[in-house]
């Protein structure tokens, strides 16, 4: 018979102005299976009722926290990596919480099992999959991966420079990971915290994925990022050129930091892959399509492979100019 974990879980929540959703998530984490956690909030300065409904929660509910009064950070990333530097070495495992879900009722407790069955001593990540939802919380899409064609299960190191495949709201890292990631220095270039976490675990660790929906992922005019259909239509109706540079670039920008805080922790593998995938910088635009084989960082799905080579071969904008 499986023994109960007993593991301590720390819920950061990052929010800015999200009053209007806030108590249905947080109504959501205080009815979840698993209760040993403590949920630790921080508000970027919002400028409407957000804070108020947090206090009301830090009054009633002693699990609940309001932690970085008054900073302000201007960015999710930078918010939710202070957050993790506030509470890491302090709990089993840590999980990240967006202010406009709905988590499932066992998804704290399917994570904390997931993670229970790896190796405590190495950075662990567990994520999940999702259900897309309009904001009114009817389902558009019953997985976030086949609504954006994306392979979790299968993707490999290469894929992950290029591509990121975790999303934050889902992930739970043990602390051997959350203690690697509080070490990065602040001003570390990276695209997003997740995809940070992402690459530290495929990395150096173990990435574990779970193909079961977990959270209701709302989408609403306020999204910052949000979900995108994947398809040869809707890809070339909202195709921005000078935009897939910028994220090529900004991957590569990523990687160069990744590689600098952490290349020589990597095994021979992982660290050929990224020294070859940041090769698109150095190297003649004829080379560079060898050289994204070699790192295996290809997207997925033809349609984004295709984009992808088109600008390794042509575009200067991706060129290292940091």
């Amino acid at each position: 018979m499986e023994t109960e974990s007993t593991a301590k879980v720390a819920i950061v929540m990052a929010v800015y102005n999200g009053a209007q959703y806030l108590d249905d998530q947080i109504q959501s984490i205080l009815g979840q299976t698993y209760d040993n956690w403590q949920l630790f909030i921080s508000d970027d300065c919002s400028n409407d009722n957000s804070l108020q409904t947090v206090r009301k929660y830090v009054q009633s509910e002693p699990r609940i926290h309001l932690v970085l009064e008054d900073k302000h950070f201007g960015n999710a990333q930078d918010h939710f990596m202070a957050l993790l530097r506030e509470v890491a070495g302090e709990f089993d495992y840590y999980m990240f919480c967006d202010q406009d879900d709905v988590w499932d009722s066992n998804k704290v407790q399917l994570e904390v099992e997931a993670a229970d069955r790896q190796p405590k001593d190495r950075p662990v990540l567990v994520a999940t999959d999702l259900r897309v939802v309009r904001e009114d919380l009817s389902v558009i899409s019953d997985s976030f991966a086949n609504y954006g064609n994306l392979s979790p299960v299968t993707a490999r190191f290469g894929n992950l420079l290029i591509e990121n495949f975790v999303t934050g709201c889902t992930v739970l890292i043990n602390n051997s990971l959350a203690s690697l990631a509080a070490d990065t220095p602040a001003g570390t270039y990276m695209v997003m915290h997740d995809w940070w976490l992402a690459l530290i675990a495929k990395g150096l660790g173990q990435l574990v994925y779970l193909p079961t929906a977990t959270i209701s992922y709302r989408q609403h005019g306020d999204n910052s990022l949000g979900a995108a259909q994947y398809g040869i239509k809707s890809i070339l109706a909202s195709w921005d050129w000078a935009e897939q540079c910028r994220n090529m670039h900004n991957s590569i920008r990523q990687a160069d930091a990744f590689l600098g805080q952490y290349g020589s922790q990597l095994d021979d593998e992982r660290r050929s892959e990224a020294i070859s995938f940041l090769g698109f910088t150095t190297h003649p635009r004829i080379l560079r399509v060898v050289k994204l084989a070699h790192a295996h960082a290809w997207k997925t799905g033809m349609p984004r492979c295709l984009g992808e080579t088109i600008g390794v071969l042509f575009s200067r904008h991706i060129e290292k100019d940091w």
